[in-house]
């Protein structure tokens, strides 16, 4: 199946969900799943740097341009972190393998944003939405972006990045979607639930939340 597809049959239900693909939960369950793919991936980040040495190694590492100035990234003009800077070299680390776990559908019973909650990557997350809600997402990674430099072994709390949105679907056959791919770093997931209570707020009706990769591209 296509990625709009997908997209489609998890957020606009255009085709009958694979009942051994998806499971309805409540939103407990999201929050403990987020909670879990957080935890776990925040571990093998930190974990990753455990033996360098801190007098050379800037872990999470702000980047600025050839003038001091903090450098931006994209259409959106926003701040990044690396995963680590030693010497002139950006360090990248590769997010852990996602964990494996039906995809989770949440739509509250009163009515409200339905949430599909797909196995994902906490540093490499793909945020699916009807519309491009751009300056929801824009103002969200600001509030949540610090510039503060920690020390090898203690997590900024902050995120990594976000991407200029993507837009996916044809308009004059079907509904669109829009996808923002976001390195959540060392974030908590309370940053993550801020984004969903945002969302829902400026009237976003669904949201998938999934690793997309290039097969799916």
């Amino acid at each position: 199946m296509s990625l709009f597809g997908r997209l489609k049959q998890l957020l606009f239900g255009r085709r009958e969900p694979l009942a051994n693909q998806i499971e309805q939960v409540g939103r407990d369950a999201l929050e403990e799943c987020v909670e879990i793919v957080c935890e776990y991936s925040v571990s093998n980040f930190l974990a990753t740097f455990e033996d360098e040495d801190p007098r050379t190694l800037k872990p999470e590492a702000v980047i600025y341009d050839e003038n001091d100035r903090v450098d931006i990234q994209g259409r959106l003009e926003l701040p990044w972190r690396a995963d680590g800077v030693s010497g002139k070299d950006l360090i990248y680390v590769a997010p852990p393998v996602e964990l494996d776990f039906k995809t989770m559908h949440y739509h509250p019973a009163g009515g409200g944003m339905t949430i599909a909650l797909a196995p994902f990557a906490w540093g490499a997350a793909s945020i699916v939405l009807p519309s491009s809600y751009k300056e929801v997402m824009t103002t969200w990674y600001k509030d949540h972006f610090n510039y503060e430099q920690t020390a090898v072994g203690v997590p900024s709390k902050s995120l990594h990045y976000m991407s200029d949105p993507e837009e996916f679907g044809d308009p004059a056959t079907g509904p669109t979607s829009t996808a923002y791919q976001i390195d959540f770093g060392t974030a908590s997931p309370q940053a993550f639930w801020e984004l969903i209570t945002r969302l829902e707020a400026a009237g976003c009706e669904a949201v998938l939340i999934t690793t997309i990769s290039d097969e799916d591209s």
